[in-house]
């Protein structure tokens, strides 16, 4: 028995986590995604099929909602790790001949980017500061005698000839 699951099946009676889902591997599956944020770890922490998670969503309005909110919740720990690695920074050992001889802080600037767009998109959204503008759609209606007797072509050039 792998340590992950012995300790959730120890402790799924104190956590507070999805109380009102009684089922106990319902319950063992949405603590199991909230702290991996995968079906496939979570099925395997709490020794059921993905199969039945997929089953309970369509059949259990109640775990359906619950899922949903570990969902969020999972998502809430991805950001905590992104910060984290962003703005506090990760040690990384520095070997010299062989052995550790200290150690750096390494921060992301890439997570701090991510981060900062999630934020505040206006102000780093790579498109507005390209002078991008946004994508615009647009709906075209083909009168039906024009699209029987093809004299139109399904694709729309834009005026100029599109080069």
């Amino acid at each position: 028995m792998s340590n992950s699951l012995k300790t959730l099946e120890e402790q799924i009676d104190t956590v507070s986590l999805f109380d009102g889902i009684g089922h106990r591997k319902k319950r063992a599956f949405l603590i199991a995604f909230t702290m991996q944020g995968t079906v496939l770890k979570a099925a395997e922490t709490a020794r059921v099929k993905r199969t039945a998670h997929y089953h309970w969503l369509k059949t259990d309005p109640e775990y359906a909602e619950a899922f949903e909110e570990a969902e969020r919740l999972s998502a809430d720990l991805l950001a905590d790790e992104a910060f984290r690695r962003a703005v506090e920074g990760v040690k990384k050992p520095i070997y010299h001949k062989g052995e550790v001889v200290g150690y750096e802080t390494v921060y992301s600037d890439v997570l701090l980017m991510f981060l900062a767009k999630a934020r505040n998109r206006q102000k780093y959204d790579d498109r507005a500061a390209a002078g991008v503008p946004p994508e615009i759609n647009i709906k075209v209606s083909i009168p039906e005698e024009l699209r029987r007797h093809k004299i139109i072509d399904a694709e729309v050039v834009p005026e100029g000839g599109g080069e």
